[in-house]
């Protein structure tokens, strides 16, 4: 009986944790910034995150695999750039880059697992890793990486 008992209270937990990540991820995702500096670090940078996400939206990104190297490469892209810009903990937490990077990797994996049977949920699985490679970029130029 104890047995059956501990993997209720397991289960239970692996559950909330489950929603508290997922949630805290879309949190972080929703905040904004009184200026959204995403277009002019992307440009900056040679981002590809904008164009991938409007392909996404509607709906004419049909190669899966291209979407994902773009957001690979613009993922260490931006990387990079946090961690050459000062300042960037005042806009973006340790903890906060931690939970997205995160998030990031666990929405690639499910977007290629999804990517053949269910096209709409790799769709925004991307649609988010696009959200936090756009949420990073933005960071960056809040903390004055590249302002235009």
């Amino acid at each position: 009986m104890q047995i059956v008992i501990s993997s209720i209270i397991i289960a239970a937990s692996l559950a909330l944790f489950a929603y508290w990540f997922r949630y805290s991820c879309l949190l972080i995702l929703s905040t904004q910034t009184s200026q959204d500096y995403t277009a002019v670090v992307a440009k900056a940078s040679g981002l590809s995150v904008l164009d991938v996400q409007a392909q996404l939206e509607a709906g004419q990104a049909q190669n899966f695999g291209a979407a994902l190297r773009a957001m690979e490469a613009d993922f260490a892209r931006v990387n990079q750039l946090l961690a050459r810009v000062p300042g960037v903990e005042e806009h973006l937490s340790g903890a906060e880059q931690l939970l997205l990077k995160l998030d990031y990797r666990i929405m690639g994996m499910y977007a290629s697992l999804t990517a053949r049977t269910n096209p709409a949920q790799a769709r925004e699985a991307l649609l988010e890793q696009c959200a936090i490679v756009s949420h990073f970029a933005n960071a960056a130029g809040c903390a004055g990486g590249l302002r235009g």
